[in-house]
C-alpha cells in the first residue's frame, strides 16, 4: 500500500511540474507575442506619421509652386517631398513583408512623377520649364495631396484602431483603388492602375 501511495505523490509531482511548466511556456508566447504586437502597432504609428508629413510637405510644395516660384524654389520644396517619401520607403522595407507592396507601389508612382516628369525636367529646363509646365504639374500634385492625405486619414485610423499590417495593406489599397475611380487620368494612377 506505501508503494501505491509513494506512486501516486510522484505521479502527483511530475504532473504538478508539468502543468507549472505548460503555464510558463504559455504566458512567455503570449507574452511575446503581445510585444511583436506592440511593436507593429508603433512601427505602422510611425511609418503613418511619415506619411501625413509627406502630405503637409506637399501642400508646402503646391504653394510654392502656385505662387509662381522659379525653378530652383521649386525643385527644393519637391525634394522636400521626395526625402519624405524616401523615408516612408524605409519604414515599408524595414517590415520585410509582402504585405507592403501595394504600398511600395504607390510610393514608387508618386516618386517617379516627381523624379522624372518634375525635378529632371525642371533641372534641365529651369524656370522655362517650371512655367511651362506649371499648370499641369499643379493638378499632378493636388490628386497627389488628395491621395496622401487620404492616405494619411488610415494613420488617423491606427490611433483609436489598432490595424495589423496585413488590414492596413488591404485599406491602402482600398483607398488608391477609390482614389483612382475619382481621378483616373493623372500620371501617378494611370501608373497604379
Amino acid at each position: 500500500m506505501r508503494d501505491f501511495l509513494k506512486r501516486k505523490e510522484l505521479w502527483s509531482a511530475l504532473l504538478f511540474l508539468a502543468l507549472t511548466a505548460s503555464v510558463f511556456i504559455n504566458m512567455n508566447w503570449f507574452g511575446e507575442h503581445r510585444e511583436a504586437q506592440r511593436e507593429q502597432k508603433t512601427k505602422i504609428n510611425d511609418m503613418m506619421s511619415v506619411v501625413q508629413s509627406a502630405d503637409s510637405q506637399l501642400n508646402g510644395a503646391i504653394n510654392t509652386i502656385e505662387g509662381g516660384a522659379g525653378a530652383l524654389e521649386s525643385l527644393y520644396a519637391i525634394n522636400i517631398v521626395q526625402s519624405r517619401l524616401d523615408e516612408l520607403r524605409g519604414w515599408m522595407q524595414g517590415m520585410g513583408r509582402s504585405e507592403t507592396f501595394n504600398m511600395m507601389m504607390t510610393v514608387y508612382a508618386f516618386d517617379r512623377y516627381l523624379s522624372i516628369e518634375l525635378s529632371d525636367q525642371w533641372r534641365e529646363g529651369g524656370d522655362v520649364a517650371v512655367d511651362a509646365s506649371r499648370e499641369q504639374a499643379l493638378i499632378e500634385l493636388r490628386s497627389m495631396k488628395l491621395d496622401l492625405a487620404a492616405l494619411a486619414s488610415l494613420g488617423q485610423q491606427t490611433r483609436e484602431f489598432v490595424y495589423d499590417l496585413d488590414e492596413l495593406s488591404e485599406q491602402w489599397k482600398l483607398t488608391m483603388e477609390q482614389r483612382i475611380q475619382e481621378d483616373p487620368d493623372t500620371f501617378v494612377h494611370k501608373e497604379l492602375k
